[in-house]
């Protein structure tokens, strides 16, 4: 093991974690500005005139199909029919001449504003837009309450998806911080008057790393499951082992294997893995195969961790062995051939079962463990 404080966690982040991090950055960069757009667009399109609530009255003249203020249909009388129609009364044409983008047209003779269909307009007649109407227009078309109405209902539909991510989140939150006071309460914890021996060695481990304190470690039945995990509790760092990986890693005593298994996960600790800083990343999951993608590079990123901690490679190896045969058969195996078997059955559904896993492939792991401690050597 390296002196304490000689280690930097940094120089072990993989270039591949680093490539899918950026991408993830980027990834939910463009996530939370499109959902701004959506937003902004969704409150200015609440500002718009609802022409279907509108009064639609006939033009003698042009045999066309106008849009008016219902308090100024009188004054209209001599240039429009004073028969008021519905959105539904209309033909399909005449709802169609009312298609985006429709102009304002102001009758100076009665003071009083229509809208109609950009091609009904006569040379050297002026298109207004909804924004260039005065207040007073505006409300004939749809008054000031309906637009505020309109404004929080579209920001409230808008922001529907948000509180579902969000209410997603929480629940997830909770799952986990319920899970943890599970392990805290049924688990073993490690300490300094419990196997005294690995508190001493994760004490060294993460002091070597840059580490003030170690994380909390926590001994759980794992019924069978050969597993453990780094994770975080509010401010808390919390590292949980499986009882049967720790029993498939123990040969004799020896606690190394153990160590080793430590060490990867406190390096996804050092290396950031585990901060809530990476919510904000969170819709990069949504990107097809990103997330996956960054997952498997972290723990490339952990495994250097480990192998700068335990230097001895066949520690390492035993120990991701252990994952792939369990302790007997683990204990039985070759690693070498093992790393060959990942050459010699590779092909499609091979590549795509990793595509859509969050761990790289226990060979590809421990063929990496090979190339950097020869690399080192």
């Amino acid at each position: 093991m390296e002196d304490t404080q000689s280690i930097k966690a940094g120089e072990f982040r993989t270039k591949k974690e680093k490539v899918y991090l950026m991408l993830s950055i980027l990834a939910s960069g463009l996530i939370f500005i499109g959902l701004a757009f959506f937003i902004v667009y969704t409150v200015n399109n609440s500002l718009k005139p609802n022409l279907m609530s509108s009064c639609f009255v006939a033009d003698y003249q042009l045999n066309s199909v106008f849009a008016v203020d219902r308090s100024k249909l009188q004054e209209f009388d001599g240039f429009l029919s004073q028969s008021c129609f519905g959105w539904n009364e209309l033909t399909i044409s005449e709802k169609a001449s009312f298609s985006e983008p429709v102009c304002f047209y102001r009758y100076e003779e009665v003071n009083g504003v229509i809208a109609l269909n950009p091609e009904l307009l006569l040379e050297g007649e002026t298109c207004l837009r909804w924004e260039d109407l005065n207040e007073n227009e505006k409300e004939g078309f749809m008054p000031s309450e309906r637009r505020a109405y309109n404004i929080a209902l579209n920001i409230l539909t808008s922001l529907g998806f948000v509180i579902y991510i969000l209410a997603i989140i929480l629940f997830i939150l909770f799952s986990h911080f319920l899970s943890l006071g599970h392990i805290r309460m049924n688990g073993i914890k490690i300490g300094h008057n419990q196997f005294t021996n690995l508190w001493e060695a994760a004490n060294k481990l993460s002091k070597s790393i840059g580490m003030r304190t170690p994380p909390n470690i926590y001994v759980i039945n794992g019924n069978g499951i050969l597993n453990a995990f780094a994770t975080k509790l509010i401010f808390k760092r919390v590292i949980v082992i499986y009882s049967d990986l720790a029993e498939a890693l123990m040969e004799s005593g020896d606690t190394k294997q153990v160590e080793a298994v430590m060490a990867h996960e406190i390096g996804h600790h050092v290396l950031g893995h585990t901060r809530w800083i990476n919510l904000l990343i969170l819709p990069a999951q949504f990107a097809p195969f990103l997330g996956k993608a960054l997952s498997r590079a972290r723990e490339y990123s952990a495994d250097r961790v480990m192998l700068a901690l335990v230097p001895e490679l066949k520690v390492g190896q035993k120990a991701l062995i252990k994952l792939a045969g369990g302790k007997m058969w683990g204990n039985m195996a070759n690693v070498d051939i093992f790393i060959k078997q990942g050459k010699e059955e590779k092909g499609f559904f091979a590549w795509l079962s990793e595509v859509f896993s969050t761990h790289p492939h226990l060979v590809k792991r421990m063929h990496k463990l090979k190339m950097w401690s020869e690399k080192e050597a």
